[in-house]
């Protein structure tokens, strides 16, 4: 599994936004992954304006790429952080930076 937070956060220490290094990092990782022929899993809030294009990419060099993704209001996404044990690590004020709605990929159908 390839955290987009952990790596984002974590390992680079950089703000999700446009040409962040995390993006290539992800694709650069799971790129390395499928060669080696295993099952990959990219996790994350992925916006399909800044990961579309990777999203693609990868998928292009497997068989049956699968995608999944949960259509949840703001509303609900926040009611879901304040459950979670990471919930002191930001605000909602701050998600609402980051939260997009609903984005279906333009390659998938």
């Amino acid at each position: 599994m390839i955290a987009q937070d952990y790596l984002r956060r974590i390992v680079l220490r950089e703000p999700d936004q446009p040409g962040a290094f995390n993006v290539t990092l992800i694709e650069t990782v799971a790129g390395a992954c499928l060669e080696r022929g295993l099952v990959v899993i990219v996790e994350g809030i992925l916006d399909a304006r800044r990961y579309g294009a990777v999203l693609a990419r990868l998928a292009g060099r497997v068989e049956h790429p699968l995608f999944y993704a949960w259509n949840l209001s703001f509303e609900e996404t926040t009611r879901r952080h304040a459950m979670r044990s990471q919930s002191s690590e930001f605000t909602a004020t701050q998600m609402s930076t980051w939260y997009h709605g609903w984005q279906p990929l333009d390659f998938t159908s």
